[in-house]
């Protein structure tokens, strides 16, 4: 891969920023934020789930092309439960007010 380690430097930055940025939100300034770290950590696997399947590979091996799937099938398990979860279990949500 050409310039592999300018994109992994890239990669870095942009992540070591992203957490540096919410871990000063969260620590240091005086305003609560109301950010979920599950949902960060939810968000990053389902990216490298999706990521596994969409992203190019050019030595495609037998045992990638079956955890790329089995992937893909558990992230599709789990974004179905979430829809459905958020569909008819409305009891577990605070009801909405609006002013």
């Amino acid at each position: 891969m050409t310039f592999g380690w300018v994109r992994l430097l890239g990669l870095l930055i942009f992540a070591g920023t992203d957490v540096g940025v919410a871990l000063y939100s969260r620590y240091v300034e005086d305003e609560k934020s109301r950010t979920s770290y599950a949902a960060h950590f939810a968000g990053a696997l389902a990216g490298l789930m999706i990521g596994m399947v969409c992203l190019r590979n050019l030595k495609i091996k037998k045992w990638e092309q079956i955890v790329s799937w089995t992937l893909f099938g558990v992230f599709c398990v789990l974004m179905l439960f979430a829809i459905l979860w958020n569909a008819f279990y409305t009891s577990y949500y605070p009801p909405q007010v609006y002013d």
